[in-house]
């Protein structure tokens, strides 16, 4: 197949699709009369879309085209990690009202090579570059997510299919020995310093598995929460499911949350625990919750260690995880 029939073919697809979705999302009659696409500007690992789809004279609706079928970060797991994101927003997200983005379909054919996740497009910001206040709305919204999916009817639905992560003793030392593997290509030193690191981390390893299950995003990180600064009320729309699981509650907040200290994290913990009480979500004290947070903290800098050799960190950056890695460490 040569690269414009190939193109052609996908514009046709892409289409037919889109008349469909027009039909079921919209109740649209009118044909679809343009499709207008633009590369979206925010980075990716893969390419992305914004797609303007005019119906008739006077309507439209925007979409969002996610295409797995180009990877330009080398990634682990590719085609679990695109079917895991498929189904969370088909079968977990799909009509809670939790302000992620509507799901609008899917385009998935191996033998042409198109993995197209169709979207809600929402327009706003990530949350690493909003106010504080947001930061403090989306430890809310996680709160709200995880009471949503605490309720027994719907806690069945995420054992269903086995496509998300298990956050079990596995999971957390298969992430520990990355780390030492990618460490071990740099100078001693710095293997080492990760040497007490681990054995820490393989002293918490059991707690961390060990706490209650729950949907978790698993990279709840601010450039992957959108805010919606025009809608009423707020809304919070975090992206990018590839690694969704079933784990501890706090593993996402670890992420919000990491780098604050002082009265911002003690906002950011509250503001979580409030809302937690008003959906129903059992939580440790605050002393233990603390412990936990620096858990699973620790382990977020393991991650990062694993993917130093894969990403090419230079000797400065290593350093610099493994100083964070020895905080945290040192709380535990």
């Amino acid at each position: 197949m040569t690269t414009q029939t190939a193109q052609s073919g996908d514009a046709e697809v892409l289409q037919a699709h889109l008349e469909r979705t027009a039909v079921a999302v919209f109740g649209g009659s009118s044909p679809i009369t343009r499709i207008e696409r633009r590369r979206a500007e925010f980075s990716s690992s893969y390419n992305c879309d914004i797609l303007t789809v005019q119906l008739g004279v006077d309507q439209q609706f925007k979409a969002f085209l996610k295409d797995f079928g180009f990877v330009h970060i080398p990634k682990e797991q590719v085609p679990q990690r695109r079917e895991r994101e498929l189904r969370v927003y088909r079968d977990l997200l799909a009509g809670t009202n939790l302000g992620t983005a509507q799901y609008y379909g899917c385009v998935w054919d191996e033998t042409a090579e198109r993995y197209w996740l169709l979207l809600e497009y929402v327009p706003g910001i990530e949350v690493r570059y909003a106010e504080f206040s947001y930061w403090i709305e989306a430890a809310r919204w996680l709160a709200r997510m995880q009471g949503y999916f605490g309720a027994a009817a719907r806690h069945a639905q995420l054992s269903t299919g086995n496509y998300l992560i298990e956050h079990d003793a596995a999971f957390f030392r298969d992430k520990a020995a990355q780390a030492g593997r990618a460490v071990a290509v740099f100078p001693p030193v710095y293997s080492t310093r990760l040497a007490p690191i681990l054995h820490k981390h393989e002293q918490v390893v059991e707690m961390m598995a060990a706490q209650p299950r729950l949907l978790v995003h698993g990279h709840y990180r601010p450039q992957n929460i959108l805010v919606s600064l025009d809608s009423t009320p707020l809304r919070i729309c975090p992206v990018d499911w590839e690694v969704a699981a079933l784990g501890s509650p706090l593993y996402d907040l670890a992420f919000l949350s990491d780098g604050f200290a002082g009265p911002m994290l003690d906002q950011l913990c509250v503001a979580y625990e409030q809302e937690a009480r008003c959906c129903g979500l059992p939580l440790p004290g605050r002393a233990e919750m603390q412990y936990l947070l620096d858990c699973f903290g620790l382990h977020r800098m393991l991650t990062l260690l694993g993917k130093v050799a894969s990403e090419q960190f230079a000797e400065s950056g290593v350093a610099k995880v493994l100083d964070r890695a020895e905080i945290f460490s040192s709380r535990l």
